[in-house]
């Protein structure tokens, strides 16, 4: 499994590429999914100053141009905050979806792959996304 920590891109980006942060966040710069897809950016801001991640890079996503020139070094960034763990037959995960990049490398064989989207209640304070430079 393949995961990138979406603050720390984040972070990197603001430090190093403000102009790409600015282009990854305006309104409208993707569309995610099929006919009932998602209309935002990559970062996306939330509640109490927090921001988002969502980002796929499939045949699914599209961008619009001034999103869509700062795909390299977005690219880029993710690569350098990339962090493999290995798994094992039967094992899972669970991850923040807006803080957390994730993914996969190739596999051989059959897979079952099960999802639960969660709306977590407040009680739980589990952030939906991340507060830019903070330190975590």
């Amino acid at each position: 499994m393949l995961l990138a920590d979406g603050r720390a891109v984040h972070d990197e980006l603001a430090t190093n590429a403000p102009e790409a942060i600015a282009d990854l966040s305006a309104r409208r710069g993707a569309y995610f999914g099929g006919a009932a897809g998602v209309v935002g950016n990559v970062f996306e801001p939330g509640h109490r100053g927090l921001v988002g991640i969502r980002l796929r890079r499939d045949e699914l996503a599209r961008f619009a141009p001034h999103t869509q020139r700062r795909l390299a070094v977005l690219a880029q960034t993710i690569d350098r905050h990339t962090i493999v763990l290995p798994t094992n037959v039967g094992s899972g995960y669970v991850v923040n979806n807006r803080r957390w990049l994730h993914g996969r490398t190739a596999f051989a064989g059959p897979r079952t792959m099960c999802r639960a989207l969660v709306d977590p209640r407040p009680e739980w304070r589990i952030p939906a996304g991340f507060t830019p430079g903070a330190v975590s």
